[in-house]
């Protein structure tokens, strides 16, 4: 790697240690985009649209996989760490003989882990090496979705749009310093998993997602279908009244990393658990039953899947089988929402020249609860429970006069 230079956090991300800014900084990445796309009329009113939409990015700049530097290879760092001796402190040369290391320079003073990675100087301060530009860590990124939408215009006062979005998103693009892996918040534990992660999942891949919105004048009042033959003085409190509606219907997100409780000192980070015997990455299930008991997070009905199925690294094998991003084991933090509301629009005076609107608005109308995805940190005392919850209905009532 090329040298180095010490620039404060305040200059690019977050990163408090030094950093490697590449000559290619200023190069940009490639995206290409596809769209087909049909559209048929059902009525004179409503449409049907089929659209396939998609897009690849490569070469692109991310900050997460930058900070893979600077670390010693595993072949040299094992031998060191089952000796019990990973994190022994150096300060001389008869030390580090007898932490079977070498002493990289007159001066060193720092922990065995640093004296064997590529700039001791830094490790000694538990310090990574971060590079931004470096074209051998552009980052890729995919996505593909099927998209049915619905569309009406002035349907006997109806309008609405709803669609629904079958997609995938994969690649290993990062903007949080130190996350590669579509947001697996681990920088990878080897050099293996960094060449294999443009395939990974994002963390944002939402498989099925129905949404839309819809507003209805209501049928009420002179030239209407109901009540069409009221008085004049009682159709301005009958008529002009509208409902509005928005509703999102989708699938879980992947869960992360389930986190071994045994983590390497100052090798990559957040080492991924075993999965135990006669275990498969189908095989996990959410088992929550929506019944939280704040005042012990450890009740039994908390939990959200067997912990069993899990077994922690060791020294002498220390990396992992299960996902960064789980695939067939997701989560539902919102699977529905719906917000509602009815508006009610007054007009009088010569040519209706003084206008009012009354309206009401209801968010989260069904006051569902969101949960948040589980723990899966083998080494928390929570691992496998659901901690918290979120959600409540709110509304508002608004009069509004206009001249």
């Amino acid at each position: 790697m090329p040298k180095f230079g010490l620039l404060h956090h305040g200059l690019l991300g977050t990163n408090n240690g030094p950093l490697y800014i590449h000559p290619d900084i200023l190069h940009t990445g490639y995206t290409q985009n596809w769209y087909a796309g049909i559209q048929y009329a059902l009525t004179q009113h409503t449409a049907l649209d089929v659209s396939y939409i998609a897009n690849r990015g490569r070469n692109l700049q991310s900050a997460g996989l930058s900070s893979i530097q600077n670390y010693p290879s595993f072949s040299v760092y094992q031998p060191v760490l089952l000796a019990g001796n990973i994190n022994s402190r150096i300060s001389n040369a008869a030390q580090a003989a007898a932490a079977g290391v070498p002493y990289p320079y007159p001066g060193f003073s720092g922990p065995a882990y640093a004296a064997i990675a590529p700039f001791p100087q830094v490790a000694a301060f538990n310090d990574k090496i971060t590079t931004y530009g470096n074209p051998f860590y552009g980052a890729v990124s995919g996505y593909d979705s099927l998209i049915v939408e619905f569309k009406a215009r002035s349907a006997r006062g109806l309008y609405a749009d709803f669609s629904y979005d079958l997609s995938k998103e994969t690649g290993n693009y990062s903007t949080t310093n130190g996350n590669w892996g579509g947001g697996t918040s681990s920088y990878g534990q080897n050099l293996a998993d960094w060449q294999d992660s443009k395939h990974w999942l994002q963390s944002t891949d939402q498989r099925n997602l129905l949404k839309g919105y819809m507003t209805y004048l209501l049928p009420f009042g002179q030239g209407r279908k109901w009540f069409s033959g009221i008085p004049w003085s009682l159709n301005e409190f009958v008529s002009g009244w509208e409902l509005g509606y928005y509703g999102a219907y989708g699938s879980g997100t992947p869960i992360g990393q389930v986190s071994s409780s045994y983590q390497l000192p100052f090798f990559f980070g957040k080492d991924r658990a075993f999965l135990a015997p006669g275990q498969t990455v189908y095989s996990l299930k959410n088992h929550f039953s929506r019944k939280l008991d704040l005042g012990n997070l450890n009740d039994p009905s908390n939990t959200d899947f067997n912990t069993n199925a899990f077994v922690a690294t060791t020294p002498q094998n220390p990396f992992g089988n299960t996902p960064y991003l789980w695939n067939h084991w997701r989560w539902d933090s919102q699977p529905a929402q719906e917000n509602v509301s009815i508006v009610k629009h007054f007009g009088f005076g010569p040519e209706n020249r003084y206008k009012a609107v009354l309206a009401a608005q209801f968010f989260n109308f069904f006051n569902r609860h969101y949960y948040n995805s589980p723990d899966i940190g083998m080494s928390d005392k929570t691992f496998g429970q659901v901690t918290s919850v979120s959600g409540n209905r709110v509304g508002q009532v608004s009069a509004r006069f206009e001249w």
